[in-house]
Protein backbone atom coordinates (compact mmCIF):
# COMPACT_ATOMS: atom_id res chain seq x y z
CA UNK A 1 0.00 0.00 0.00
CA UNK A 2 1.36 3.44 -0.98
CA UNK A 3 2.17 5.95 1.72
CA UNK A 4 -0.18 8.90 2.17
CA UNK A 5 2.49 11.39 1.09
CA UNK A 6 3.08 9.46 -2.14
CA UNK A 7 -0.63 9.21 -2.89
CA UNK A 8 -1.07 12.95 -2.40
CA UNK A 9 1.98 13.66 -4.54
CA UNK A 10 0.61 11.53 -7.37
CA UNK A 11 -2.75 13.31 -7.20
CA UNK A 12 -0.96 16.66 -7.40
CA UNK A 13 1.09 15.53 -10.40
CA UNK A 14 -2.06 14.41 -12.20
CA UNK A 15 -3.85 17.68 -11.40
CA UNK A 16 -0.83 19.63 -12.61
CA UNK A 17 -0.89 17.76 -15.91
CA UNK A 18 -4.58 18.55 -16.42
CA UNK A 19 -4.02 22.25 -15.66
CA UNK A 20 -1.04 22.37 -18.03
CA UNK A 21 -3.09 20.76 -20.80
CA UNK A 22 -5.86 23.33 -20.35
CA UNK A 23 -3.37 26.24 -20.49
CA UNK A 24 -1.72 24.74 -23.56
CA UNK A 25 -5.00 24.38 -25.45
CA UNK A 26 -6.10 27.91 -24.54
CA UNK A 27 -2.82 29.65 -25.45
CA UNK A 28 -1.61 27.49 -28.32
CA UNK A 29 -2.56 30.02 -31.04
CA UNK A 30 -0.99 33.01 -29.31
CA UNK A 31 2.08 31.01 -28.32
CA UNK A 32 2.55 29.85 -31.91
CA UNK A 33 2.42 33.47 -33.17
CA UNK A 34 4.98 34.56 -30.58
CA UNK A 35 7.32 31.71 -31.51
CA UNK A 36 7.05 32.78 -35.15
CA UNK A 37 7.67 36.43 -34.23
CA UNK A 38 10.80 35.43 -32.35
CA UNK A 39 11.69 32.72 -34.80
CA UNK A 40 14.42 30.63 -33.32
CA UNK A 41 14.88 26.88 -32.92
CA UNK A 42 15.46 27.55 -29.21
CA UNK A 43 12.17 29.37 -28.86
CA UNK A 44 10.34 26.48 -30.54
CA UNK A 45 12.16 23.90 -28.41
CA UNK A 46 11.34 25.83 -25.24
CA UNK A 47 7.65 26.00 -26.06
CA UNK A 48 7.39 22.32 -26.93
CA UNK A 49 9.23 21.29 -23.76
CA UNK A 50 7.08 23.53 -21.55
CA UNK A 51 3.90 22.32 -23.23
CA UNK A 52 4.59 18.58 -23.32
CA UNK A 53 6.57 17.83 -20.17
CA UNK A 54 3.88 18.80 -17.62
CA UNK A 55 1.22 16.95 -19.63
CA UNK A 56 3.47 13.87 -19.62
CA UNK A 57 3.93 14.35 -15.88
CA UNK A 58 0.17 14.25 -15.39
CA UNK A 59 -0.19 11.15 -17.55
CA UNK A 60 2.52 9.32 -15.61
CA UNK A 61 1.42 10.55 -12.19
CA UNK A 62 -0.78 7.63 -11.21
CA UNK A 63 1.60 4.74 -11.93
CA UNK A 64 5.19 5.78 -12.74
CA UNK A 65 7.97 5.25 -10.16
CA UNK A 66 8.45 8.29 -7.90
CA UNK A 67 12.01 8.72 -9.12
CA UNK A 68 10.87 9.00 -12.74
CA UNK A 69 8.23 11.55 -11.77
CA UNK A 70 10.87 13.59 -9.97
CA UNK A 71 13.10 13.51 -13.06
CA UNK A 72 10.29 14.65 -15.40
CA UNK A 73 9.21 17.41 -12.98
CA UNK A 74 12.79 18.64 -12.59
CA UNK A 75 13.32 18.55 -16.36
CA UNK A 76 10.18 20.65 -16.80
CA UNK A 77 11.28 23.21 -14.21
CA UNK A 78 14.69 23.53 -15.83
CA UNK A 79 13.15 23.71 -19.32
CA UNK A 80 10.88 26.60 -18.23
CA UNK A 81 13.80 28.46 -16.62
CA UNK A 82 15.90 27.90 -19.74
CA UNK A 83 13.07 29.17 -21.95
CA UNK A 84 12.81 32.38 -19.94
CA UNK A 85 16.57 32.80 -20.15
CA UNK A 86 16.47 32.30 -23.95
CA UNK A 87 13.72 34.89 -24.39
CA UNK A 88 15.82 37.64 -22.82
CA UNK A 89 18.48 37.82 -25.59
CA UNK A 90 15.89 37.12 -28.29
CA UNK A 91 13.82 40.13 -27.21
CA UNK A 92 16.95 42.27 -26.89
CA UNK A 93 18.09 41.37 -30.41
CA UNK A 94 15.68 43.84 -32.02
CA UNK A 95 13.05 41.40 -33.23
CA UNK A 96 9.51 42.57 -33.77
CA UNK A 97 7.72 43.49 -30.55
CA UNK A 98 5.08 41.05 -29.31
CA UNK A 99 1.42 41.99 -29.64
CA UNK A 100 0.53 40.44 -26.26
CA UNK A 101 2.10 39.28 -23.01
CA UNK A 102 4.58 36.43 -23.46
CA UNK A 103 3.03 32.99 -23.12
CA UNK A 104 5.59 32.18 -20.45
CA UNK A 105 3.74 34.57 -18.12
CA UNK A 106 0.65 32.34 -18.12
CA UNK A 107 2.44 29.19 -17.00
CA UNK A 108 4.83 30.46 -14.32
CA UNK A 109 2.49 29.01 -11.68
CA UNK A 110 2.51 25.62 -13.43
CA UNK A 111 6.32 25.48 -13.33
CA UNK A 112 6.47 26.69 -9.72
CA UNK A 113 3.86 24.10 -8.73
CA UNK A 114 5.94 21.32 -10.31
CA UNK A 115 8.91 22.49 -8.25
CA UNK A 116 6.79 22.56 -5.08
CA UNK A 117 5.59 18.99 -5.65
CA UNK A 118 8.97 17.51 -6.56
CA UNK A 119 11.43 19.50 -4.47
CA UNK A 120 11.91 20.41 -0.85
CA UNK A 121 10.32 23.68 0.31
CA UNK A 122 13.42 25.89 0.27
CA UNK A 123 14.54 25.09 -3.31
CA UNK A 124 10.94 25.46 -4.50
CA UNK A 125 10.58 28.94 -2.97
CA UNK A 126 13.96 30.01 -4.36
CA UNK A 127 12.92 28.76 -7.78
CA UNK A 128 9.69 30.76 -7.62
CA UNK A 129 11.56 33.93 -6.64
CA UNK A 130 14.03 33.56 -9.51
CA UNK A 131 11.25 32.83 -12.02
CA UNK A 132 9.32 35.90 -10.84
CA UNK A 133 12.37 38.12 -11.43
CA UNK A 134 12.97 36.62 -14.87
CA UNK A 135 9.27 37.05 -15.71
CA UNK A 136 9.55 40.75 -14.86
CA UNK A 137 12.55 41.13 -17.18
CA UNK A 138 10.83 39.26 -20.05
CA UNK A 139 7.64 41.32 -19.59
CA UNK A 140 9.60 44.56 -19.75
CA UNK A 141 11.59 43.51 -22.84
CA UNK A 142 8.38 42.38 -24.56
CA UNK A 143 6.81 45.85 -24.09
CA UNK A 144 9.44 48.39 -22.97
CA UNK A 145 7.08 51.30 -23.59
CA UNK A 146 5.01 50.12 -20.61
CA UNK A 147 7.96 50.62 -18.30
CA UNK A 148 9.36 48.66 -15.41
CA UNK A 149 6.43 49.42 -13.15
CA UNK A 150 4.02 47.47 -15.36
CA UNK A 151 6.50 44.58 -15.64
CA UNK A 152 6.89 44.54 -11.85
CA UNK A 153 3.10 44.49 -11.41
CA UNK A 154 2.80 41.53 -13.76
CA UNK A 155 5.56 39.65 -11.94
CA UNK A 156 4.04 40.50 -8.54
CA UNK A 157 0.63 39.21 -9.62
CA UNK A 158 2.15 35.96 -10.90
CA UNK A 159 4.19 35.67 -7.71
CA UNK A 160 1.16 36.19 -5.45
CA UNK A 161 -0.95 33.61 -7.25
CA UNK A 162 1.95 31.14 -7.27
CA UNK A 163 2.55 31.64 -3.54
CA UNK A 164 -1.06 30.68 -2.82
CA UNK A 165 -0.88 27.56 -4.97
CA UNK A 166 2.51 26.47 -3.62
CA UNK A 167 1.33 26.97 -0.05
CA UNK A 168 -1.65 24.69 -0.68
CA UNK A 169 0.63 22.08 -2.26
CA UNK A 170 3.10 22.13 0.62
CA UNK A 171 0.35 21.96 3.24
CA UNK A 172 -1.08 18.92 1.43
CA UNK A 173 2.26 17.14 1.16
CA UNK A 174 3.08 17.99 4.78
CA UNK A 175 -0.26 16.55 5.89
CA UNK A 176 0.52 13.36 3.98
CA UNK A 177 3.93 13.12 5.63
CA UNK A 178 2.31 13.65 9.04
CA UNK A 179 -0.16 10.88 8.33
CA UNK A 180 2.70 8.57 7.37
CA UNK A 181 4.57 9.40 10.58
CA UNK A 182 1.43 8.83 12.65
CA UNK A 183 0.77 5.55 10.87
CA UNK A 184 4.35 4.41 11.35
CA UNK A 185 4.21 5.31 15.04
CA UNK A 186 0.90 3.46 15.41
CA UNK A 187 2.32 0.37 13.71
CA UNK A 188 5.41 0.45 15.90
CA UNK A 189 3.25 0.83 19.00
CA UNK A 190 1.01 -2.04 17.88
CA UNK A 191 4.07 -4.20 17.21
CA UNK A 192 5.48 -3.32 20.63
CA UNK A 193 2.20 -4.18 22.32
CA UNK A 194 2.01 -7.41 20.33
CA UNK A 195 5.52 -8.33 21.43
CA UNK A 196 4.65 -7.54 25.03
CA UNK A 197 1.43 -9.51 24.78
CA UNK A 198 3.25 -12.42 23.19
CA UNK A 199 5.94 -12.29 25.85
CA UNK A 200 3.29 -12.18 28.56
CA UNK A 201 1.44 -15.11 27.06
CA UNK A 202 4.69 -17.03 26.74
CA UNK A 203 5.56 -16.32 30.39
CA UNK A 204 2.10 -17.50 31.42
CA UNK A 205 2.53 -20.68 29.39
CA UNK A 206 6.00 -21.37 30.76
CA UNK A 207 4.89 -20.71 34.35
CA UNK A 208 1.93 -23.03 33.90
CA UNK A 209 4.05 -25.76 32.34
CA UNK A 210 6.64 -25.48 35.08
CA UNK A 211 3.93 -25.89 37.68
CA UNK A 212 2.03 -28.63 35.87
CA UNK A 213 4.95 -30.77 34.80
CA UNK A 214 8.28 -29.87 36.31
CA UNK A 215 7.17 -29.25 39.89
CA UNK A 216 4.71 -32.13 39.77
CA UNK A 217 7.44 -34.40 38.49
CA UNK A 218 9.86 -33.33 41.23
CA UNK A 219 7.16 -33.72 43.88
CA UNK A 220 6.26 -37.20 42.66
CA UNK A 221 9.91 -38.24 42.57
CA UNK A 222 10.49 -37.03 46.12
CA UNK A 223 7.74 -39.14 47.65
CA UNK A 224 8.81 -42.37 49.30
CA UNK A 225 5.77 -44.17 47.94
CA UNK A 226 5.79 -42.33 44.66
CA UNK A 227 5.49 -43.76 41.17
CA UNK A 228 7.82 -46.30 39.64
CA UNK A 229 10.86 -45.41 37.59
CA UNK A 230 8.99 -46.24 34.36
CA UNK A 231 6.13 -43.94 35.39
CA UNK A 232 8.58 -41.16 36.12
CA UNK A 233 10.16 -41.63 32.68
CA UNK A 234 6.71 -41.31 31.08
CA UNK A 235 5.97 -38.16 33.07
CA UNK A 236 9.35 -36.69 32.11
CA UNK A 237 8.74 -37.52 28.44
CA UNK A 238 5.35 -35.78 28.49
CA UNK A 239 6.93 -32.80 30.25
CA UNK A 240 9.50 -32.36 27.47
CA UNK A 241 6.81 -32.66 24.82
CA UNK A 242 4.67 -30.04 26.56
CA UNK A 243 7.59 -27.61 26.69
CA UNK A 244 8.02 -27.77 22.91
CA UNK A 245 6.40 -24.90 20.94
CA UNK A 246 3.04 -25.66 19.36
CA UNK A 247 2.82 -23.05 16.61
CA UNK A 248 2.87 -25.22 13.49
CA UNK A 249 -0.66 -24.01 12.69
CA UNK A 250 -2.15 -27.49 12.19
CA UNK A 251 -5.59 -28.12 13.69
CA UNK A 252 -6.12 -31.22 15.81
CA UNK A 253 -9.05 -33.54 15.14
CA UNK A 254 -11.65 -33.64 17.88
CA UNK A 255 -10.95 -37.33 18.52
CA UNK A 256 -7.25 -36.54 18.93
CA UNK A 257 -8.00 -33.80 21.47
CA UNK A 258 -10.23 -36.15 23.47
CA UNK A 259 -7.53 -38.83 23.43
CA UNK A 260 -4.91 -36.37 24.62
CA UNK A 261 -7.14 -35.16 27.45
CA UNK A 262 -7.49 -38.75 28.67
CA UNK A 263 -3.77 -39.34 28.19
CA UNK A 264 -2.98 -36.21 30.21
CA UNK A 265 -5.24 -37.54 32.95
CA UNK A 266 -3.49 -40.87 32.87
CA UNK A 267 -0.08 -39.18 33.07
CA UNK A 268 -1.29 -37.24 36.09
CA UNK A 269 -2.43 -40.49 37.70
CA UNK A 270 -6.04 -39.33 37.54
CA UNK A 271 -7.57 -41.28 34.69
CA UNK A 272 -8.57 -44.31 36.76
CA UNK A 273 -10.06 -42.12 39.49
CA UNK A 274 -12.57 -40.37 37.18
CA UNK A 275 -15.65 -41.50 35.31
CA UNK A 276 -15.63 -40.20 31.76
CA UNK A 277 -18.39 -38.87 29.51
CA UNK A 278 -16.95 -38.01 26.12
CA UNK A 279 -18.92 -36.79 23.10
CA UNK A 280 -17.05 -35.76 19.93
CA UNK A 281 -18.80 -34.49 16.81
CA UNK A 282 -17.35 -36.28 13.76
CA UNK A 283 -15.18 -34.00 11.64
CA UNK A 284 -14.66 -31.44 14.40
CA UNK A 285 -11.23 -29.80 14.74
CA UNK A 286 -9.53 -27.60 17.33
CA UNK A 287 -6.59 -25.24 16.64
CA UNK A 288 -3.31 -26.27 18.23
CA UNK A 289 -2.95 -23.53 20.85
CA UNK A 290 -6.50 -23.78 22.26
CA UNK A 291 -6.23 -27.57 22.20
CA UNK A 292 -2.97 -27.46 24.16
CA UNK A 293 -4.50 -25.08 26.70
CA UNK A 294 -7.59 -27.27 27.14
CA UNK A 295 -5.51 -30.42 27.57
CA UNK A 296 -3.11 -28.89 30.08
CA UNK A 297 -5.78 -27.03 32.05
CA UNK A 298 -7.99 -30.12 32.32
CA UNK A 299 -4.98 -32.18 33.44
CA UNK A 300 -4.22 -29.62 36.14
CA UNK A 301 -7.86 -29.66 37.29
CA UNK A 302 -7.70 -33.47 37.57
CA UNK A 303 -4.39 -33.32 39.45
CA UNK A 304 -5.82 -30.77 41.87
CA UNK A 305 -8.83 -32.98 42.51
CA UNK A 306 -6.66 -36.02 43.22
CA UNK A 307 -4.32 -34.06 45.49
CA UNK A 308 -6.76 -31.87 47.41
CA UNK A 309 -10.35 -33.16 47.20
CA UNK A 310 -9.76 -36.19 49.40
CA UNK A 311 -12.04 -39.22 49.22
CA UNK A 312 -14.59 -38.17 46.58
CA UNK A 313 -16.45 -39.18 43.47
CA UNK A 314 -14.94 -37.62 40.38
CA UNK A 315 -16.07 -37.24 36.77
CA UNK A 316 -14.97 -35.61 33.54
CA UNK A 317 -17.43 -34.45 30.88
CA UNK A 318 -15.96 -33.60 27.48
CA UNK A 319 -17.91 -32.10 24.56
CA UNK A 320 -16.15 -31.30 21.30
CA UNK A 321 -18.19 -29.77 18.50
CA UNK A 322 -17.33 -27.85 15.38
CA UNK A 323 -15.87 -24.59 16.67
CA UNK A 324 -16.31 -25.19 20.40
CA UNK A 325 -15.03 -27.34 23.25
CA UNK A 326 -16.39 -27.71 26.79
CA UNK A 327 -14.66 -29.73 29.51
CA UNK A 328 -16.07 -30.13 33.01
CA UNK A 329 -14.02 -31.69 35.83
CA UNK A 330 -16.15 -32.38 38.93
CA UNK A 331 -15.74 -33.89 42.37
CA UNK A 332 -17.77 -33.88 45.58
CA UNK A 333 -14.76 -33.55 47.83
CA UNK A 334 -13.56 -30.94 50.30
CA UNK A 335 -13.92 -27.89 48.05
CA UNK A 336 -12.25 -24.51 48.67
CA UNK A 337 -12.81 -20.75 48.49
CA UNK A 338 -11.25 -19.33 45.33
CA UNK A 339 -10.76 -15.81 46.65
CA UNK A 340 -8.63 -17.20 49.48
CA UNK A 341 -6.14 -18.75 47.09
CA UNK A 342 -2.89 -16.80 47.39
CA UNK A 343 -2.03 -14.73 44.27
CA UNK A 344 1.38 -16.39 44.03
CA UNK A 345 -0.12 -19.87 43.76
CA UNK A 346 0.20 -21.01 40.15
CA UNK A 347 -2.11 -24.01 40.10
CA UNK A 348 -5.55 -22.46 39.62
CA UNK A 349 -4.83 -18.90 38.56
CA UNK A 350 -2.05 -19.55 36.02
CA UNK A 351 -2.33 -23.19 35.02
CA UNK A 352 -6.10 -23.01 34.52
CA UNK A 353 -7.60 -19.50 34.43
CA UNK A 354 -4.78 -17.54 32.74
CA UNK A 355 -3.95 -20.42 30.42
CA UNK A 356 -7.51 -20.46 29.03
CA UNK A 357 -7.69 -16.67 28.82
CA UNK A 358 -4.48 -16.58 26.78
CA UNK A 359 -6.12 -18.57 23.95
CA UNK A 360 -9.43 -16.72 24.00
CA UNK A 361 -11.24 -19.23 26.20
CA UNK A 362 -12.42 -19.09 29.78
CA UNK A 363 -12.29 -21.16 32.95
CA UNK A 364 -15.03 -21.09 35.57
CA UNK A 365 -14.25 -22.43 39.04
CA UNK A 366 -17.32 -23.33 41.11
CA UNK A 367 -16.31 -24.52 44.56
CA UNK A 368 -17.10 -24.08 48.23
CA UNK A 369 -15.87 -25.83 51.37
CA UNK A 370 -17.79 -29.05 51.94
CA UNK A 371 -19.62 -29.22 48.60
CA UNK A 372 -16.96 -30.14 46.09
CA UNK A 373 -15.51 -28.43 43.04
CA UNK A 374 -16.38 -28.06 39.39
CA UNK A 375 -13.91 -26.66 36.86
CA UNK A 376 -15.51 -25.75 33.51
CA UNK A 377 -13.22 -25.04 30.58
CA UNK A 378 -14.82 -23.42 27.54
CA UNK A 379 -13.39 -22.44 24.21
CA UNK A 380 -15.24 -21.18 21.13
CA UNK A 381 -13.85 -20.17 17.75
CA UNK A 382 -13.90 -16.42 17.12
CA UNK A 383 -16.23 -16.80 14.11
CA UNK A 384 -18.80 -18.60 16.26
CA UNK A 385 -18.88 -16.15 19.14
Amino acid sequence: MRAAAERIQRILYTSLGVAALVYTLIDVDEAARQVLDLWSPWALFGYLACALLPVALGALGSFAPPRLLWIVATAYCLAYATTLAIWIPLLQSGSEQLASAPWTYDVVTIAASAAAIAWRPLPAWLYLGIMALMTAVVSYLAAPEMGWSRAAEDALFALTFSVIVISIIQVSTSAGASLDLAGRAAREEAAREARQSSAGAQRTRVNALIHDHVLSLLLAASRATGPSRDDLREVARSTLLALEPTDDGTDLAGEEVAARVRSAGATAGADAAFTWDVVVTPGSCVPVDPAAALIEASAEAMRNSIQHAGDARRSVSLRIESGSVTISVRDDGRGFTLRRVAPDRLGVRVSIIERMRAVGGRAVIDSAPGRGTEVRLCWQAADDR
